[in-house]
C-alpha cells in the first residue's frame, strides 16, 4: 500500500525486500510499462533480480 507523500518507487523497494525475506526462488519479477524509468530499474538492479516490462518507445 502506498501511503501519502510516499514514492512508488519506495513501495517497489518494500516489496522487493519482503521478497528477499520469503523462502522462495524468484526467477523475475514482471511489471507493466510505468515502471519503465531509471529509479525503478536502479531498484531492480540493487535488488539483484531479473526482470521483463514492456519498453516505452
Amino acid at each position: 500500500m502506498i501511503h501519502a507523500g510516499e514514492a512508488t518507487s519506495d513501495a517497489l523497494d518494500e516489496f522487493l525486500e519482503l521478497l528477499e525475506g520469503l523462502d522462495l526462488r524468484v526467477k523475475a519479477v514482471y511489471l507493466d510499462r510505468g515502471f519503465y524509468n531509471s529509479t525503478y530499474l536502479e531498484l531492480l538492479y540493487a535488488h539483484n533480480y531479473a526482470y521483463i516490462m514492456p519498453i516505452v518507445k
